[in-house]
């Protein structure tokens, strides 16, 4: 036995994880636009509630592009299947980094399926992405 002799005792199993909360629904049917007396968001056009930034590697995204600074943009798996791969967006930041608030630039890599509504700007190597913090803002399709 062990030191407490409780060898030959059945071991309890784990106790159950609480479970997830289910998926939020969709804003189907909810207003578009911002604070109250805001413009309507441009149809296709989608609100950013975690916009962040990362450095460019050097090597391709999911979608097979080599991701180059403030051209190539990731987005979370439901903005990738609603735009695709190659898709040209204007990106707008709520609050401006690198000296810009809105660019153009290319659907070119995806992110990991926790994340939802959310967009990383690749930036060079050279900028303070970390700095940059963490925003908010929309994605609007070109195409």
């Amino acid at each position: 036995g062990d030191a407490d002799g409780d060898a030959d005792e059945p071991v309890a199993p784990p106790a159950q994880a609480t479970p997830a909360a289910p998926p939020l629904a969709p804003d189907a049917g909810q207003p578009t636009g911002g604070a109250a007396g805001a413009p309507p968001v441009p149809a296709g056009t989608v609100a950013v509630e975690r916009l962040g930034f990362s450095f460019v590697t050097g090597g391709p995204g999911a979608c097979g592009m080599v991701l180059e600074a403030w051209t190539h943009v990731a987005v979370s798996r439901e903005l990738l299947a609603e735009y695709g791969c190659g898709a040209r967006v204007r990106v707008t930041l709520d609050e401006p980094a690198g000296g810009r608030d809105v660019f153009e630039g290319v659907i070119g890599d995806t992110m990991n399926p926790q994340f939802a509504r959310t967009l990383n700007v690749y930036v060079g190597v050279d900028e303070p992405a970390f700095e940059y913090g963490l925003s908010s803002g929309t994605i609007t399709p070109l195409d």
